[in-house]
């Protein structure tokens, strides 16, 4: 477990030893009990027995003073898990629990996020305090008087809490161009992707249907920007909407704007988007999939600009829903795509052309080996289009 390591690994006095610990609420409760259950069979000993896990500080003054802040914690409302007192061996291992908000019925005492505890690093040991707000969590992470490295550990559909980035409020207008593609696929071989509570996808005769956009947001919006996003077409009570399963861009303020305004799921990824007098390529590399390269090409000008209105349902990182409302209005276009995916890797048309099934390079479960798979039955081009994403 990276946590218990970087509490206790060289005795906690290494410079990249972890010093505190904030968790999302969903794993909160069950990462508590685990780095405490570790922490009390962590072995204290002799350094030059192999079967030592812990050893002792190097001096007694350095022993002394962190058992004074074991106390010093406890002062300031915290109280000792597993630990917590010095032993004959040096100080034992000992995690330190903050009292958060609504923690224990009645209990409406918290441990102040500024205190001594909390600021300094009295190490091994780590105090894990209750699930901040985003921006609570910024201001105690980085609001202390020693300055500090944070790093972030989550899955790739939940939120992972980020340094701030600033970004535009709610609602963002954009502009630019996309290409989106329209797929239906067998239900069964839909990867397990969350959804919010109470949403459910839409199956059509044991079918799902998938919508990717490449777009390239222009100057002349609040951002200029990258994005490549598959959406899922999804039940809302009585109305159908879209979620958002998986998105890349490439930059870090519509990233963090995403997942905070909307938990859209958005991760960081390099494309590049060309487009020609006929049609468009892109391509997006990211970490932990291979290359992929759409090629699009115009079938159909239709001479009207086409307005339409729908909206994403997503999760928020506290749990909540959240409905984004989206209005866009374009030039279309009626085309053919094809993908392709891995460095050499020949792709199947998505128009029906035969190939190697690019999805072989991405892993039964990744979400573009589904697309990869199936011809989409629309796509099309909306050029110079004008968007609203949000209220």
């Amino acid at each position: 477990m990276g946590v218990v390591a970087g509490i206790f690994a060289a005795a906690g006095q290494t410079c990249i030893a972890g010093s505190r610990v904030f968790a999302h609420r969903s794993v909160y409760d069950e990462l508590l009990e685990r780095v405490t259950e570790r922490a009390r069979t962590i072995r204290i000993g002799d350094p030059l027995d192999e079967k030592t896990e812990l050893g002792p500080l190097a001096f007694e003054d350095q022993r002394d003073k962190v058992a004074g802040y074991v106390d010093l914690g406890r002062g300031e409302g915290a109280r000792a898990l597993t630990g917590g007192r010095a032993t004959d061996g040096g100080l034992g291992s000992h995690v330190v629990r903050h009292r958060g908000r609504g923690r224990t019925p009645g209990q409406r005492h918290r441990l102040r996020p500024r205190g001594r505890r909390v600021d300094d690093e009295p190490l091994p040991g780590t105090p894990h305090g209750g699930p901040p707000g985003r921006e609570d969590l910024d201001h105690q992470a980085g609001g202390g008087k020693i300055g500090r490295t944070s790093p972030s550990r989550g899955s790739r559909y939940h939120a992972v809490e980020r340094p701030a980035v600033p970004f535009p409020p709610s609602p963002w207008h954009l502009t630019g161009d996309m290409v989106v593609s329209l797929c239906r696929v067998p239900a069964d071989e839909l990867p397990p992707w969350p959804l919010p509570h109470g949403v459910s996808p839409w199956i059509v005769r044991r079918r799902a249907t998938l919508l990717t956009f490449w777009v390239d947001y222009r100057p002349g919006g609040v951002l200029a920007y990258r994005e490549f996003l598959i959406a899922l077409a999804v039940r809302h009570g009585r109305s159908l909407a879209g979620s958002t399963v998986a998105a890349w861009v490439d930059d870090e303020r519509s990233l963090a704007g995403g997942r905070a305004l909307w938990g859209i799921p958005k991760e960081q990824g390099v494309i590049a988007l060309r487009a020609d007098g006929r049609g468009s390529r892109g391509e997006l590399t990211a970490d932990g999939i291979p290359p992929v390269r759409v090629t699009y090409r115009d079938v159909l000008r239709l001479p009207f600009r086409l307005p339409a209105r729908a909206h994403l349902v997503q999760q928020l990182p506290d749990g909540t829903e959240c409905r984004v409302p989206m209005r866009i209005s374009g030039r279309p276009a009626l085309g053919r795509s094809r993908v392709t995916t891995g460095p050499g890797v020949r792709g199947r048309s998505l128009d029906g052309a035969a190939g190697r099934q690019p999805g072989d390079a991405l892993g039964a479960g990744a979400p573009l080996s589904v697309l990869a798979r199936h011809r989409p039955l629309l796509s099309l081009a909306v050029r110079d289009f004008r968007g609203t994403v949000g209220r």
